[in-house]
């Protein structure tokens, strides 16, 4: 049966899901509908969420809402609010759309306008530096990040006060950064404070609380602590499918970081299976070239490396290979443990010489760019320990590791 707008309840045209809570014949919306509802509306929360669960919009509902409004608003002055206040949806739409170096370029001009007109310590200001470190994060341009982040989180907490909703989002995105770069314990330590405070003030599944807790599971899963993270793992995408519903980006990333855990445990079956159902939602609900679509398509092609189902995994892990670095250039953390994996899987099918030099050089990038002991690093340090004397021809000793890092 087709889905039909439950605005104008016509099948015709492009239906799709609204990205949001709503589940079913209640979230299948046209985008066109929605800006006509949201221009009729005259409210400008009509725009960003949704009027029946009062979430917000994701994925293609997200950016086309905000790509309507941001056309809408060109004509306003250079310093009119809905104009800035339209571009930083946009660029918040874009990231969900995995337009991310477009993205950063937009929240630069926002920064820059923001402290011109509004000075370097009003709230809309401190936003706009932390929504550009986030996605400097996003992009592995993490200095860059972390400079962006120590200037304005002070700033948030004198503001908001320590405890306040925003102080814990921005010192979430530190946290995250930190786990980035690979240091893994300063990281938890702030994720644990964060979370915790987010417990107090909101409870433990909230929409806010989870993508922290997400985040920890990555960490935990980064330093080898496979049983901890597996449990915590586990729990998050219960709940997340529980608050969120089971294709919201959150559930999605959740669910992709339990099946490299799995796959880490040496669990590939029971890792291909969650992996294979996440793919198939990400392609539906984010599209096929989004960057967490790709990152789970480099996990689900290591899964099926794995299970020996080579023939799958090898042109998986290619294909991933090559629209990542396409994206986001071949030094980003994302395409390299993709570069990783697929050596592996070359010299798992015989195609050694190949295998053993796309190690070597994903290696060397990676510890020149993460560092020697960052856990992708790590991991693709403990492939090499597999094939004799490749260590000593790069230089290292025994590894054992983990896999890729990216922020969800």
């Amino acid at each position: 049966m087709e889905e039909k707008c439950i605005i104008c309840l016509d099948h015709e045209g492009v239906v799709v899901q609204r990205g949001c809570c709503c589940r079913g014949d209640a979230g299948a919306v046209h985008v066109d509908c929605l800006i006509a509802q949201a221009i009729h509306d005259h409210k400008l929360r009509a725009w960003t969420a949704c009027d029946i669960c009062k979430g917000p919009f994701t994925g293609q509902v997200q950016f086309g809402l905000a790509k309507a409004r941001h056309v809408r608003a060109e004509g306003l002055a250079e310093d009119d609010t809905e104009r800035l206040y339209a571009a930083t949806a946009l660029t918040n739409a874009m990231y969900g759309c995995g337009m991310i170096a477009e993205a950063a370029a937009l929240e630069l001009e926002v920064l820059e306008a923001h402290r011109r007109q509004l000075g370097p310590s009003h709230p809309d200001t401190m936003a706009a530096s932390s929504n550009l470190a986030a996605t400097y994060t996003r992009l592995a341009r993490y200095s860059e990040a972390v400079a962006l982040l120590c200037d304005v989180l002070p700033e948030v907490r004198a503001h908001y006060g320590r405890d306040s909703a925003e102080t814990m989002r921005v010192a979430g995105i530190m946290a995250t950064t930190m786990c980035l770069q690979g240091k893994n314990k300063e990281a938890e330590e702030m994720q644990r404070r964060v979370i915790s405070e987010e417990t107090t003030l909101w409870g433990p599944a909230h929409p806010d609380t989870l993508p922290d807790v997400v985040g920890l599971t990555l960490n935990l899963r980064d330093q080898g602590r496979l049983d901890e993270a597996e449990e915590l793992s586990v729990s998050v995408v219960e709940s997340t499918q529980r608050v969120l519903g089971a294709d919201h980006p959150v559930t999605l990333g959740a669910a992709r970081i339990l099946g490299t855990i799995l796959l880490l445990k040496g669990r590939a079956a029971e890792a291909e299976k969650v992996l294979s159902d996440t793919l198939k939602k990400m392609k539906r609900v984010r599209g096929a070239t989004h960057l967490r679509t790709l990152d789970s398509a480099s996990a689900q092609g290591d899964a099926l490396c794995a299970l020996h189902r080579l023939a799958e995994g090898i042109p998986l892990l290619q294909d991933t290979y090559t629209e990542q670095a396409r994206v986001l250039g071949p030094e980003h953390p994302s395409p390299l443990a993709t570069a990783s994996a697929l050596g592996g899987a070359l010299i798992q099918n015989e195609q050694v010489d190949d295998g053993e030099a796309m190690l070597l050089a994903t290696h060397a990038t990676q510890a020149k760019v993460l560092g020697e002991r960052h856990a992708d690093t790590v991991r693709t340090a403990s492939r090499m320990h597999e094939c004799p004397g490749l260590e000593a021809r790069a230089g290292i000793g025994g590894a054992s590791g983990v896999s890729d890092a990216s922020m969800e």
